[in-house]
Formats: structure tokens, C-alpha cells, sequence
């Protein structure tokens, strides 16, 4: 999709998601990933109002938004610079959802995804046109970055984090050993939300450490979700997560799958209590659970497009027995 209609749709998506939300926040830690009815409505609705692709570009205008309102708390903002945040949130994390299916589905070689994230970090960064990509995939990638790069605001920050990001993207692709993967991946979502805190830095110009350290926690309990429920998906590409290569040392058995869960949300939910912990207000606090909250929402929402639309992709959701076991 064209990065400017992108953010279009994404910024049309964020707007919708409180009025889905607020009605049903009391209920949604405890029945979002299972079967509910009354969570299909949120689904349905959302998938009324919004085009289907615009599911995860909507929560990203959406996260990169309140990502700031906390970081923000107690400063005055341009409003306008508050939603350039938002807006340049999408561009980066639909970047990073492209790159990242490209360096799942297409490529096999280590020196090969090295180049290709070079290229990427090259155009985001520097202007540069790199590779030249036949393929629909590598060229939307290159479009994304090369609308970042005209982004008038200044990218220090943002450079300094994506390099970090980059060394973890490739760094994943050496670990075997389950432990070593969990922590991985913790790192590797708080370094996704940190570029959130460095775009905010880079655009209003406000940041503060343990406000930074707690949403880049919320990225760790993020990601935490995100293998948890593409644990199918990462088995059949070949992606070192915590629970693929659990199942690689002790065996796909209905056991296993239990003992994924209970580890997984067990330290997913030790992520909220300490980032929660850091913030210095109620407002920051409500802010950050409900964006923990929506994180799972995403998920629901995705699955309920898959249900709807026939899509041969299967469903990603855990039971509502998983998710109380964990609260």
C-alpha cells in the first residue's frame, strides 16, 4: 500500500479504537483471547468501520500516540507534533512488519538478510535507493522506508535505536537454546517501542528514563504475545522463538504447549507490573494497561478477520482459561 494512504487508513483505524475499547475494558483481560460473544462485537464492529488491512497500522498510529501522552505527561505539546508521532509510527512499524515477512518467508541465508536490512536501514536513513527489488514485497519495503526518510523531523534518535533493532534481527537467527530465545525476544520488543520513545524524543523533543524503561517493558510483554500466539506460524518458517525451540528440545505434546503458556504469560505479566510500577502517575498507569490490553485486542481482531474472511491462515488464540490462569 502507498505509505500516504497508509497512514490515512491507520490514522482513520486509531481513531475508532478507544469507543471499541472503553465499553469493554473491565471484561477484556480476562475473556479477549477466548471464545466471547460480546468480544466478537468489538471485532465485528471494527471490521465494519475499517478496512481489513488496516488492523495493525490502525493500533500502531494508536500505540505511537498514547506512547507519547505517557512520555509527555505534565509538558505542553504542539498537537501537531503529538500526532506526527502517530503518524510516523505506522510508516515505521508497517516497515517492520514487511521487513520481517521478508526475512521469515524469502530469505534463508544470514549475508543475504544482512544486506537486505542494510538496504533498508540505508533508504529509511539515508535516501539511498540500494537494492533495486523486483519483487512487490521488497519494493513497498523501500517505499516505506524512503517515506520515512522525507519525514521532516530530525531522525537522530531513531537512527541510534533502529541499528540496535537491526543487530537483534539478525542476531535471532543464531540461537538454539530455548532461554537464550525468551530473552531475545524481550529485547527485541522493548527495542520495537523504544523507536517509539525515540521518534517522540526526535519530534517534541521530551523524554524521560524510567517513563522509556516502562514502555519498553510493555514491548517485552508484547512480543511475549506475539510468539505465544504464532507459535504454528514460526514453527512452519523456522523462527528461533521461545516456544519453537522448546518444542524443538522436548517434543510438540499437548504438555509442552501447557508449559510454553504458563512460562510465557508468567513473565509477560511480571513486564506489566514492573513498567506500571515505573510510571509516576494514574494517568500514565490507566494509559499503559489499557495499551497492554490492546495489544491482546489486536490479536482477537486479526483472528476474527481470519474467521470471517475464510482466510486459510489458522486461528492464533490461546483459551480464556490460559489468560485467567495468568492474571
Amino acid at each position: 500500500m502507498n505509505p500516504a494512504l497508509l497512514v490515512k487508513y491507520g490514522c482513520e483505524a486509531a481513531r475508532i479504537i478507544p469507543a471499541l475499547y472503553k465499553p469493554y475494558k473491565s471484561e477484556i483481560r480476562l475473556a479477549l483471547l477466548g471464545e466471547n460473544t460480546t468480544l466478537d462485537e468489538v471485532a465485528q464492529e471494527y471490521f465494519k468501520r475499517i478496512n481489513s488491512t488496516s488492523v495493525a497500522k490502525g493500533f500502531a498510529g494508536y500505540l505511537g500516540l498514547k506512547i507519547s501522552d505517557i512520555l509527555t505527561e505534565g509538558f505542553e505539546v504542539d498537537r501537531e507534533r503529538r500526532l506526527n508521532v502517530g503518524k510516523n509510527s505506522i510508516i515505521l512499524f508497517s516497515l517492520n512488519d514487511i521487513a520481517d515477512n521478508i526475512l521469515d518467508r524469502d530469505l534463508d541465508e544470514n549475508d543475504e538478510r544482512e544486506k537486505f536490512l542494510e538496504s533498508v536501514f540505508n533508504a529509511t536513513f539515508r535516501g539511498l535507493n540500494g537494492i533495486s527489488y523486483q519483487d512487490t514485497r521488497y519494493r513497498s519495503a523501500m517505499a516505506h522506508a524512503r517515506a520515512f526518510y522525507k519525514v521532516p523531523e530530525g531522525k537522530v534518535n531513531v537512527e541510534k535505536v533502529y541499528e540496535r533493532l537491526i543487530k537483534l534481527v539478525i542476531g535471532q537467527f543464531g540461537i538454539n537454546d530455548p532461554e537464550k530465545a525468551l530473552k531475545h525476544g524481550e529485547a527485541l520488543g522493548a527495542t520495537c517501542l523504544d523507536i517509539i520513545v525515540a521518534l517522540n524524543k526526535d519530534i517534541t523533543g521530551i523524554t524521560n528514563t524510567l517513563r522509556r524503561e516502562a514502555i519498553m517493558h510493555l514491548g517485552s510483554y508484547g512480543q511475549i504475545l506475539d510468539d505465544l500466539v504464532d507459535i504454528d506460524e514460526d514453527l512452519s518458517q523456522g523462527s528461533a522463538t521461545f516456544p519453537t525451540l522448546y518444542i524443538k528440545h522436548e517434543g510438540d505434546s499437548a504438555y509442552s504447549r501447557r508449559e510454553i503458556k504458563r512460562i510465557m504469560l508468567a513473565k509477560a505479566n511480571k513486564h506489566l507490573e514492573e513498567g506500571s510500577s515505573l510510571l509516576d502517575s494514574p494517568k500514565s498507569q490507566e494509559i499503559f494497561h489499557a495499551l497492554a490490553d490492546l495489544l491482546i485486542l489486536k490479536h482477537y481482531i486479526y483472528d476474527f478477520i481470519v474467521r470471517i474472511t475464510k482466510s486459510p491462515l489458522k486461528s492464533k488464540l490461546l483459551t480464556a482459561t490460559d489468560v485467567k490462569a495468568s492474571i
